[in-house]
């Protein structure tokens, strides 16, 4: 006899990414990329890309709560750590720009992807 499909739905393997990622997701892994190209490099440091995982965690986090300005608010905080980071030598000038307009992708991508809230009210 033939399991329905409806009846019970088989966990999907974890291994393969689906094929056409949402845009926020794609937004995080280019960050990611970014990050990871640059630690290789030599132009991140351990310190920043840590901090960058972090502020983009607790932004994901406030963002998947349904708290789409907060998580704004940890994206803005976190192009200010770069800034920081940048000025104690822990990424190199040259990333900068690069990086701050990965976390800026993001963060316009979670207003895009985030349901309109207070709107309908006025």
């Amino acid at each position: 006899e033939e399991p329905s499909p409806a009846g019970s739905p088989s966990p999907s393997p974890t291994t393969s990414p689906p094929p056409a990622p949402d845009p926020l997701s794609a937004a995080v892994a280019a960050l990611e990329r970014l990050v990871a190209e640059g630690f290789q490099g030599g132009d991140i440091r351990g310190k920043a890309v840590e901090e960058i995982d972090k502020g983009v965690d607790e932004a994901l986090e406030k963002f998947r709560d349904g708290d789409t300005e907060a998580a704004i608010k940890k994206l803005e905080d976190l192009v200010v750590k770069v800034d920081d980071l940048v000025e104690h030598d822990e990424i190199a000038q040259s990333h900068e720009q690069r990086i701050v307009s990965a976390i800026e992708d993001l963060a316009e991508e979670m207003v895009s992807a985030s349901p309109p809230q207070e709107e309908e009210d006025d």
